[in-house]
């Protein structure tokens, strides 16, 4: 119910009080754009916080993958790929991969 960031979790469980886990979420979500502004190439700071505000309503929407045209109609991976590394290096977001067979190495078969 609230959501997987350990500390609100954990807030949640000793206060229960859900309006402190939103400020506690809010103040998280404040700290990752604070990171973006401050660590990420110019070039890709829009681009990066584009991303996460979208990782949200993309997780629910019961999608199969990312839809950069979510974004922008005219928008393209390429012009993206590197953006998305970085949520990813930051620990921010984990990138989740499809297997096309459950076979070692997975990273042979990752789709």
């Amino acid at each position: 119910m609230v959501g997987g960031m350990p500390e609100v979790v954990q807030t949640f469980v000793d206060t229960n009080d859900l309006s402190r886990c939103i400020e506690l979420q809010n103040n998280i979500v404040h700290l990752y754009r604070s990171d973006i502004a401050k660590y990420a190439e110019k070039k890709d700071k829009i681009k990066i916080r584009d991303i996460l505000d979208q990782i949200p309503s993309q997780l629910d929407a019961k999608n199969n993958r990312f839809k950069l045209s979510e974004i922008s109609k005219n928008a393209r991976y390429t012009y993206f790929e590197s953006s998305f590394l970085w949520p990813a290096k930051a620990g921010v977001a984990l990138p989740c991969y499809n297997c096309m067979a459950p076979i070692l190495p997975l990273d042979l078969n990752r789709k």
